[in-house]
């Protein structure tokens, strides 16, 4: 029988009880639908997919698939690669799951059955006017801190630009797959430490110097941010190690003995050869 997707009911009741936001359950219900919906364990879910499915930014796609993929509810069979897309599967094991679980246990009150019964329904559901207060201001604050960090998130293509021009649609096209598809967890900060680096280099080539860099960077399972700086800053020591031309001395020895000037015949006969060579 085709047209459903089988969802074993533990599967749903362990859901419905997590803590889960809207983003990674609507995240689930693809993955389901591409893998249980077809018979198979794991399928190629790229985030472009996932953004045109469920209407949601790229950015919060991103952070959501990784959420889903650290918190253990789902697995990565397949690492995402220039030529090929990250492979998601569905982590059955729900005794692995980070996620909190939104029901609790039936807590033990410290009134009698008596003074229970005596205890109205307005009274357990009462906020004072401060609580509330409270809380929209504390709600005011967490939207007014979420733009700010957006605001201050990196921009690679705004970075490259300043130093370089405008860049070529083959390195946008690079940035896109590098923030969207690769495993750096914090990509655009990534890129930028790169670019960065490139503006210290000034290469002939900045578009081909960053390309290799970050793919340097992704065969080195240099991830984060931390772990770029860190690789660079030991890079850095090593170049300073090796001793540079100018470091060597050019004073002369102390043995030395200036040679006698040529004689005038001397000259004339080193001019005469010089002449007779074939080049």
């Amino acid at each position: 029988m085709s047209g459903f997707t089988k969802v074993y009911n533990r599967i749903l009741e362990e859901v419905s009880s997590r803590k889960f936001n809207a983003s990674q359950l609507s995240v689930l219900m693809i993955v389901w639908r591409m893998t249980y919906g077809f018979n198979r364990e794991d399928h190629e879910l790229a985030v472009n997919y996932f953004v045109q499915a469920t209407g949601f930014s790229k950015r919060n796609i991103q952070d959501t698939v990784n959420s889903l993929i650290e918190g253990k509810v789902l697995k990565e069979t397949q690492q995402a690669s220039f030529n090929q897309t990250r492979k998601i599967a569905f982590n059955k094991n729900t005794d692995e799951w980070l996620f909190e679980s939104r029901t609790t246990l039936p807590q033990v009150k410290d009134c009698s059955p008596h003074e229970e019964e005596f205890t109205s329904p307005d009274e357990q559901k009462f906020t004072s006017p401060g609580e509330e207060s409270f809380t929209h201001k504390r709600k005011i604050k967490e939207i007014s801190k979420e733009k700010d960090d957006q605001m201050d998130k990196p921009i690679p293509e705004a970075l490259y630009e300043k130093t370089f021009g405008f860049p070529t649609a083959v390195l946008i096209s690079d940035f896109k797959y590098w923030i969207e598809e690769s495993q750096f967890q914090e990509p655009e900060a990534i890129i930028c430490e790169v670019i960065k680096r490139a503006t210290l280099e000034k290469p002939k080539f900045p578009a081909k110097y960053i390309q290799k860099s970050v793919q340097r960077l992704l065969e080195l399972g240099l991830f984060t941010l931390e772990a770029v700086k860190n690789y660079n800053s030991k890079f850095d020591q090593k170049v300073k190690k090796k001793k540079s031309p100018q470091d060597i001395s050019l004073e002369r020895p102390s043995h030395w003995v200036e040679p006698e000037p040529l004689t005038k015949d001397e000259f004339c006969r080193m001019k005469e050869l010089e002449e007779e060579l074939p080049y």
